[in-house]
C-alpha cells in the first residue's frame, strides 16, 4: 500500500520560511535606513562645524588685523556659539597673521601677509 502524505506540513514549513525571509528583509532595510539616516546626520554636523571654524578663524584674522593698525590692547573676542580661536602675528620678515578656528573636530585656518 502505499502511504498518502499529508500536505498540510509542506505548507507549514513553507509559510515558516516566507515568515522568516520577509522578517530578514525588514530587518536589513531597517539597518541600512538606520545607517544612512545616522551618516547624514554626521555629515551635517560635521558642515556645521567646518562653517563654525571657517568664521572663527576669519574673526580671528579681523582681531589680529585690528591689534595690529589701531589698538593693540584690544581684548581677545569671546566666541558664544562653541568655537575656539587663537591667533599670532609674526613680524621677524613680512608682517603675517596667522588664525586658527576650531568648532569640535573641525580645524580652518587663514593667514595674511601685509
Amino acid at each position: 500500500m502505499r502511504q498518502i502524505k499529508n500536505n498540510f506540513s509542506d505548507r507549514g514549513q513553507v509559510l515558516i520560511i516566507t515568515v522568516l525571509v520577509l522578517a530578514a528583509s525588514a530587518l536589513a532595510t531597517g539597518t541600512i535606513a538606520s545607517f544612512l539616516t545616522i551618516t547624514q546626520i554626521r555629515q551635517a554636523r560635521a558642515i556645521s562645524d567646518s562653517t563654525k571654524a571657517v568664521y572663527a578663524a576669519d574673526s580671528g584674522i579681523e582681531y589680529g588685523l585690528y591689534r595690529a593698525f589701531i589698538n593693540s590692547e584690544y581684548p581677545m573676542p569671546i566666541m558664544t556659539n562653541g568655537p575656539n580661536v587663537s591667533f599670532e602675528i609674526d613680524t621677524t620678515e613680512d608682517a603675517v597673521i596667522r588664525s586658527l578656528g576650531r568648532a569640535n573636530d573641525s580645524y580652518r585656518a587663514f593667514s595674511v601677509t601685509f
